[in-house]
């Protein structure tokens, strides 16, 4: 029961931040979220269509040079200069759509990184005190937020669409293989999993490792700028600290670099192997294909149509993965970062009726048995000065 309610609430939390980043998103600029998902949209229906037009070619080239070979009912609707035009045009609005929407991707980025930069300002001022900037997991969540919790809407918005969009696109790709065997798209599917996996399993370690590494990199960040910031140039030369900032950058770089490679190099020969084994399901598709069309079942064209299909059901399983595996990244490391900095309350106790300080002071500030405590140990006691 316990388990039910943790899994339930921990749905609601990933459900609510989710939320969070894409309403922000959203309010920053609604005509470029919409011109970006329609893009994507368009994007995702030329694949199949493409596919179709290209067979629509091949088999009516077959008809009008007699080739040979079942000719395809198809083709006959138009001439082959006709299906040329527009095989040819839809690989021109593929080629034009692509720049347009990495030109509103990076449009919508760069107002979401003033929106969010914004916000981050404006919970900062509600600080009154330093704990916040003291407290070192509060300074790790600043650093995830500073490093990538900006663009974080935007990537689960574009990602999570074009997921969605892979998902229809890859039925409409299956669909397309049932015409050739029933088990086609069945063995491309079972043959893609592992590489699915692999690829899931990667970007978890990658992720889990990005979230550990916050104080890293912010003694990096601090070692790399008391060497280089103009403001602490002449106190790093006078008492001779060049060398010890750059051992500790050094350091901290080479044990940073070595476990992430780690998780590189114990992935990668599984990736490997798990991408040569969907590749060979899409193999298996040409060569029955290839061995149809010998016997007069198969048109030329469909050579090219169940072929591509399957490879391009091999590539929907590959970016499906790539939207899937972005989610560690989002909900594991920047979104909660970003959700704890926007709701951070106030530090200081602020006072219901302020008095506001003299235009003219006359007597000079005074401390009346006052103690103060940094990090909950107490430095002064019962303190009386003027």
């Amino acid at each position: 029961m316990q388990e039910r309610q943790a899994l339930g609430a921990n749905a609601r939390r990933t459900a609510g931040l989710a939320g969070l980043a894409v309403r922000l998103t959203w309010q920053v600029s609604p005509p470029l979220v919409v011109g970006m998902l329609s893009l994507l949209v368009v994007q995702a229906a030329l694949s199949p269509v493409q596919l179709v037009l290209s067979k629509a070619v091949i088999d009516r080239a077959a008809i009008d040079f007699h080739l040979g070979g079942q000719p395809g009912e198809l083709a006959r609707g138009l001439p082959l200069a006709a299906w040329i035009l527009l095989a040819a045009a839809s690989v021109a609005l593929s080629h034009v759509l692509q720049p347009l929407s990495r030109s509103l991707e990076g449009m919508a980025g760069d107002r979401i990184t003033g929106r969010f930069s914004e916000r981050m300002i404006r919970a900062a001022n509600g600080w009154q005190g330093l704990a916040r900037f003291e407290d070192p997991t509060f300074a790790d969540d600043l650093a995830r937020v500073r490093e990538g919790a900006d663009r974080t809407g935007l990537q689960l918005l574009t990602q999570g669409a074009g997921g969605v969009l892979q998902l229809f696109t890859m039925g409409a790709l299956a669909l397309a293989l049932f015409g050739l065997s029933p088990l086609a798209p069945l063995v491309v599917f079972l043959a893609s999993l592992p590489e699915l996996a692999m690829r899931w399993e990667y970007m978890f370690a990658i992720g889990a490792h990005l979230y550990g590494k916050a104080p890293e990199a912010r003694r990096l960040e601090y070692c790399r700028e008391a060497v280089l910031a103009p403001e602490l140039a002449k106190d790093v030369r006078l008492y001779g600290l060049a060398r010890f900032f750059r051992e500790r950058y050094d350091t901290t770089f080479d044990s940073t670099l070595e476990r992430i490679d780690r998780h590189r190099r114990s992935l990668a020969i599984k990736s490997s192997l798990a991408g040569a084994l969907a590749s060979l399901s899409v193999a298996a598709v040409y060569i029955w294909t290839v061995v149809l069309i010998s016997r007069g079942e198969l048109t030329p064209g469909d050579l090219v149509l169940y072929g591509g299909a399957a490879t391009m059901l091999r590539g929907a399983f590959y970016q499906l993965g790539q939207a899937v595996s972005y989610w560690p990244f989002a909900f594991g490391s920047y979104l909660p970062s970003l959700d704890r900095v926007l709701s951070s309350p106030a530090d200081l106790p602020v006072p219901e009726h302020p008095r506001p300080l003299p235009h003219r002071i006359r007597y000079g500030i005074s401390f009346e048995h006052v103690s103060f405590a940094y990090q909950e140990q107490p430095v002064l006691r019962d303190l009386s000065l003027s």
